[in-house]
């Protein structure tokens, strides 16, 4: 069970650090959106390279992807973080949480955070070496 608490609040905080930065351009009535559609691209771009380095490591390649399968499933990934993270604003039970963090544990956290995103853009290229996308 204290996994499960520590896996969503890892989660939660991904989401935070994304909306601080979004937030940090001045413009906050859009943070929660903005931190919404960089989420998915996280999200969506963590599990097509996933689904390629198995496809590497099995020898299946070149991997086909509609590119309405892969609009489908970027569309159902954003509905999920919406509905997990944004309606109702439930990820505020943790932000005044996470604006307690010493600076510190803040710095090393967001990190993290920024060290998982790296990896993920890095990581496209395992994407490119395995896909092949097909027409609509």
């Amino acid at each position: 069970m204290a996994l499960l608490r520590w896996l969503k609040k890892s989660y939660v905080f991904a989401f935070y650090a994304q909306y601080r930065f979004a937030t940090s351009f001045g413009n906050s009535a859009w943070g929660e959106e903005n931190a919404v559609f960089c989420m998915g691209l996280l999200l969506g771009t963590l599990s097509l390279e996933t689904i390629c380095a198995v496809a590497l490591v099995t020898h299946r390649t070149p991997v086909n992807f509609p590119k309405v399968a892969v609009l489908l499933w970027y569309s159902l990934l954003l509905l999920f973080i919406y509905w997990t993270l944004v309606r109702k604003h439930q990820w505020l039970t943790y932000k005044s949480e996470f604006e307690n963090y010493s600076r510190r544990k803040h710095f090393f956290a967001s990190l993290g955070v920024g060290s998982v995103v790296a990896l993920a853009f890095i990581g496209i290229g395992v994407v490119k070496a395995a896909i092949r996308v097909l027409p609509l």
